[in-house]
């Protein structure tokens, strides 16, 4: 059982003060378990009334019991045709549901505006047991507010006189009091100060099942008059009116006033089901009592109203994918209850004429044309994806998030504003265009033949179609088609440019992807028939075209001596190298070239052509040697050059030869006193230039020689002549020039004798 700590709120006699009503003796509620706040007795005393006693039974106090959930918002109604309260009754019940019951909560709103008495739900004998405790519709009666000396009792208790209280301090105390008899497990709750007028009484301690509680006194300050009650005529089982200042007298039940029903506000619930494009169904709760009919109002694009005394009907000829507002009004007495409300959408019609208006690698663009009736917007579906949607409010929707070359299903529907109920879908497939192709490039490739292989941008099955093109023209060669990421292309022509293009494919082949071009070349083929000329400063190479094409010619010339070199191209078919130097050997290779691939490389080596030394000089001689020096010229290299010096002598009938490198060489051995001739030439790959000579004598050794010539002669002193002496003298000189001596004349007129000198 739960029990609830509360404040109560009386308002009593509003018009007396509260000098007319005070606590006689000790009153005492009690809360029995499960049945409510129970006032069980309660003892006035009053001026105007004497002292009298009223069984009040049990009268239930309102608990909220938060865990039955029980709540209901009363409605009255006024009634101005006068009747019996029986009449009254029957009508309110008929009608509505009783006649008002008063409490400390309606009281207030109930007699605002009343003009008239009126009949309300209270009556004497309604409980055999305690009168005046039960309302006519069975809820106790936890409020009273009757007009002072009311309700009237059949036997009248002698007035006690009443004596001014003196102010005293509250004080609790603890007590035991009688319990009712036959009840068990009772809390009781005393209200030690019962007075009209105290707003609050407050700090109810509520004690379950325990007989003790606590108490709290509030003493009256003012003194009271003693006051006598006159007798009065009693009405046997009276019923209770309302009075229009709002305190309630006891009235025969048979005299005509006007009367107050009350019925709880309906609440109920309409559901609806079975809902297509242009119909539903429809049911609801039972109204309460007697129900007439029920009225339902359909409004929307069309505005429609259904009687019916059944608890369901169905609704035709309506507009798909439209909100509609249902109202059911239980109609009981000619009176609508409070309506049950709800709306809905009916389905809305599929969409017309799916198309798809353009596709990329991760979206694809759908339109359509809207749906016959209404709807708020469309929703895409992607099928197997989930978390990928799109919705529009026009008939277009590009769908985003998608993945390259894969196959997609698009269902669309047209949706309602709260998405509770969508068409159905209209679907259309398509693959998004693949990624390109990336990283394509040229694996190998020789003279006739060139692989390719590329990556993939997704790991999705894809086929690619290759196309190769020759030439910067584009002349289209062949396309072949692979599932692989390489492929070969052979039988292609030597030193050839070809454009190779690859486009990866889905089935849809209107949804290629983007195209990737990559130029290759074959190897060229080598040049042929390579031919070397030179002269003293050049040396020019020559050659035969390749097989094939070949765009240009890159060539090489180096010194063997040096390993200088100096680099060519050309797209003749031959070229000179102008070296300026002389008598050096050189390497000149050549390649050919398409692009920036290179054939293999042909070589040749070749001297240039040597040139004459310069003028020779003798150093140094002695008597069996002679060191000659000769300029270099300056196209020649003085310490590469080799140089072919020949020396002779005509006399010894001697002759030799030496090749060195450098412009100075010493001849030993020679004889003393001796011409030689020496002769220089440059020479280079067994080729000499022209010479250059020069002649000298090595040094003599000086010896003295007397020659005796005998003179005869036919003619008269002919021998004593010295022109004729000198004669033979000169002769002798002349012959040994040639000698290894050297002769000096001195003719002698009186011994006819010359003398010789010898010199080696």
């Amino acid at each position: 059982m739960q029990i609830f700590l509360a404040s109560l709120s009386f308002s009593i006699f509003p018009s007396l003060g509260q000098q007319n009503l005070r606590r006689n003796r000790r009153t005492q509620v009690t809360l029995k378990n499960k049945s409510g706040l129970c006032m069980q007795q309660q003892h006035f005393y009053a001026p105007w009334l004497g002292f009298a006693h009223v069984n009040m039974g049990k009268m239930a106090l309102l608990l909220l019991l938060g865990s039955l959930g029980v709540w209901a918002e009363p409605q009255y109604y006024k009634h101005s045709n006068s009747s019996t309260w029986e009449e009254a009754r029957k009508h309110c019940q008929l009608c509505y549901k009783e006649l008002v019951s008063l409490n400390s909560e309606n009281i207030q709103l109930i007699v605002q505006n009343l003009t008239n008495d009126y009949w309300v739900g209270l009556r004497e004998d309604l409980n055999a047991t305690m009168l005046w405790s039960v309302w006519s519709n069975g809820d106790p009666v936890t409020f009273q507010n009757w007009y002072p000396g009311h309700p009237k009792i059949l036997q009248q208790i002698p007035p006690t006189p009443t004596t001014p209280t003196t102010t005293a301090t509250p004080m609790p105390r603890t007590s035991t009091g009688p319990e009712p008899l036959g009840h068990d497990h009772i809390c009781r709750i005393e209200l030690e100060d019962l007075c009209r007028n105290l707003t609050n009484i407050t700090e109810l301690y509520i004690y379950n099942g325990s007989e003790h509680r606590n108490e709290f006194e509030t003493p009256v300050t003012e003194p009271q008059p003693t006051v006598t009650a006159e007798p009065e005529p009693v009405i046997k089982n009276p019923c209770t009116a309302l009075l229009s200042f709002g305190m309630w007298m006891e009235r025969n039940c048979s005299g005509l006033l006007p009367y107050i029903c009350y019925e709880d506000r309906f609440f109920g619930s309409v559901n609806f089901s079975n809902v297509t494009l242009k119909s539903a169904s429809f049911n609801w709760s039972p109204g309460p009592g007697n129900i007439d009919f029920y009225k339902l109002k359909l409004s929307g694009d069309i505005n429609l109203t259904v009687n019916t005394s059944y608890l369901f009907t169905d609704i035709s000829n309506l507009t798909q994918g439209t909100l509609y507002q249902i109202q059911v009004f239980p109609v009981k007495c000619g009176r609508d209850l409070n309506p049950q409300n709800i709306s809905f959408y009916t389905k809305p019609d599929v969409i017309q004429t799916l198309s798809i208006k353009d596709v990329g690698t991760n979206s694809v663009c759908l339109s359509w044309v809207r749906p016959v009736g209404n709807h708020d917007f469309y929703s895409v579906e992607v099928v197997y994806s989930p978390n990928i949607t799109c919705n529009s409010t026009t008939e277009s929707c590009l769908v985003t998030g998608l993945s390259p070359g894969t196959f997609y299903q698009f269902n669309v529907y047209a949706e309602v504003k709260d998405q509770s109920i969508v068409g159905d879908p209209t679907n259309i497939s398509s693959y998004t265009r693949p990624n390109k192709v990336v990283n394509l490039r040229v694996l190998y490739y020789n003279n006739t033949s060139i692989v390719l292989a590329w990556n993939k941008s997704e790991e999705v099955s894809l086929e690619f179609q290759v196309v190769v093109d020759v030439g910067w023209q584009g002349n289209h060669l062949l396309t072949q088609n692979t599932t692989s990421t390489n492929v070969i292309v052979d039988n292609l022509t030597p030193g050839t440019i070809y454009f190779f293009t690859v486009v990866p494919q889905v089935p849809d082949l209107t949804l290629n992807g983007e195209n990737v071009t990559i130029p290759g070349f074959t190897i060229p083929s080598p040049i042929s028939n390579l031919n070397l000329l030179s002269n003293e400063s050049a040396i020019t190479a020559s050659w035969t075209l390749p097989v094939g094409n070949a765009t240009q010619f890159n060539l090489t010339i180096q010194s063997d001596d040096t390993n200088q070199k100096w680099d060519a191209t050309t797209n003749l078919t031959q070229y000179t190298f102008n070296v300026n130097k002389a008598a050096a050997s050189y390497t000149v290779t050549v390649w050919t070239v398409v692009g920036n691939i290179k054939s293999e490389s042909v070589n040749g080596s070749r001297y240039t052509l040597p040139v004459r030394p310069g003028c020779p000089s003798v150093l140094s001689k002695s008597n069996t040697s002679i060191t000659i020096q000769w300029e270099v010229p300056p196209d020649l290299d003085n310490m590469t050059t080799q140089f072919l010096v020949t020396y002779q002598s005509s006399f010894w009938q001697f002759k030799s030869s030496s090749t060195i490198k450098g412009n100075k060489i010493t001849v030993d051995n020679l004889q003393p006193g001796t011409y030689y001739n020496f002769s220089i030439q440059t020479v280079a790959d067994n080729k000499t230039s022209d010479a250059v000579s020069i002649t000298n004598i090595t040094v003599p050794r000086r010896k003295n020689l007397t020659i005796s010539i005998q003179c005869s002669s036919n003619k008269t002193l002919y021998c004593e002549n010295a022109n004729s002496t000198f004669a033979v003298f000169q002769q002798v000189s002349v012959q040994s020039s040639h000698s290894a001596l050297h002769i000096s004349l001195h003719p002698l007129s009186v011994s006819r004798r010359s003398s010789v000198e010898e010199s080696v």
